[in-house]
């Protein structure tokens, strides 16, 4: 017996709502614009950190600083558009300085609490701010070069002084710093043409390298829960998010629907509803910024999803709050021109109190240049 065409798309349709039914999450979380309909040019969100009660956040066109009633103080607007700015140092004035991290077409360059530039670096890509134990046990910070499609990382100085270079030349996508409590024992992590992670120690040597499940290209470091000691490399490969330590061995796989392989994903960790554990929100996004769509996913301490949401905008920042109305903390997404407050509903018409800072105001991130505005390296 031949079934019509019409009927087996209705059965199906019927038991992907079934499907879609039971996938509910247990989590309800709100979302409602922190700050939108903005004065002054803002692009795509790509940082947002917190320091002393105040809100800091930056995008591909400018940034800006809040206080704790989500009154913008101060804006700027930089000098050249950027393609991924991160904040690296907050005075206790609460100016900043901005690095841009640079992108194949893009160098990276710094930017001072005015949006000038200050200097940039040719043909190179600035993926970190890393403090290294420099001989005798002394420390020193530095700024990490990247150089894309090859030639390895380099270290330089805060006058610009080659410090160490890479003695394998990588054909290299990404790099990032993966932290540990210990700073000696902080690791670079980049992915190569090959589709692999080459792991090296905080002086540039090589230690290993390891498979992905995939293609290795776009990753990620987050640190799960956020008492562990050092950071784990996060993926986005076959619809879902592998965990895995710096020597290769899995630690979490977490279900990530309405994904692609290869998304680029920044996670944070979030205290909700009282629980001792952390849960873990990620946000995921295509690493074009033409695809205009992005998800937002929160997981119990088990891996279990019991939220998530798409956005359909570009989003590539995330971070999590601390209230002082209660003990939870609230989400901020940045999209683009606008940042996106995501709260437990019990929470949404109270005051967006910030507790101040329980971190050193980036202290890992500080570094003076001394060169004057727009000097090439």
């Amino acid at each position: 017996m031949k079934i019509p065409y019409l009927a087996i798309l209705a059965l199906a349709t019927i038991a992907l709502s079934s499907q879609i039914a039971r996938a509910e999450p247990e989590l309800q979380m709100h979302g409602t614009d922190l700050f939108s309909n903005l004065s002054f040019p803002l692009g795509i969100v790509t940082d947002i950190k917190t320091a002393n009660g105040e809100i800091y956040v930056s995008g591909t066109k400018g940034a800006f600083r809040a206080d704790q009633y989500n009154s913008i103080k101060t804006h700027i607007k930089f000098q050249d558009y950027p393609s991924e700015t991160r904040i690296v140092r907050i005075f206790p004035s609460g100016d900043c300085e901005y690095l841009n991290r640079g992108s194949w077409g893009d160098n990276s360059c710094l930017f001072n609490s005015d949006g000038k530039r200050r200097w940039y670096l040719h043909n190179g890509k600035c993926i970190d701010v890393n403090t290294s134990t420099a001989p005798k046990d002394k420390t020193e910070k530095h700024f990490l070069l990247a150089v894309l499609g090859g030639k390895g990382v380099t270290a330089l100085s805060p006058s610009g002084k080659i410090l160490w270079s890479g003695k394998e030349h990588d054909n290299l996508w990404q790099a990032e710093v993966a932290r540990a409590d210990d700073p000696s024992k902080s690791k670079i992590i980049n992915t190569t043409g090959r589709g692999k992670y080459r792991i090296r120690n905080n002086r540039g040597h090589l230690i290993r390298e390891i498979d992905s499940n995939e293609y290795a290209a776009h990753f990620s470091i987050c640190r799960f829960p956020r008492n562990a000691t050092e950071d784990s490399i996060i993926e986005c490969q076959k619809g879902f998010f592998w965990i895995m330590n710096t020597n290769g061995e899995l630690l979490l796989k977490l279900e990530a629907p309405s994904t692609t392989d290869n998304s680029k994903v920044k996670c944070v960790n979030l205290k909700l509803k009282d629980s001792q554990d952390d849960y873990l929100a990620i946000l995921a996004f295509s690493h074009h910024y033409s695809a205009n769509q992005s998800i937002l996913l929160i997981y119990d301490s088990k891996g279990k999803l019991v939220f998530q949401e798409i956005i359909h905008e570009d989003c590539s920042a995330i971070e999590a709050i601390h209230s002082l109305n209660d003990e939870n903390e609230y989400l901020l997404v940045g999209g683009k021109d606008r940042v996106i407050k995501f709260s437990l509903p019990d929470s949404l018409g109270e005051p967006n109190h910030l507790l101040p800072s329980k971190k050193p105001p980036l202290q890992l991130e500080t570094v003076l240049i001394s060169f004057g505005c727009g000097d090439k390296i």
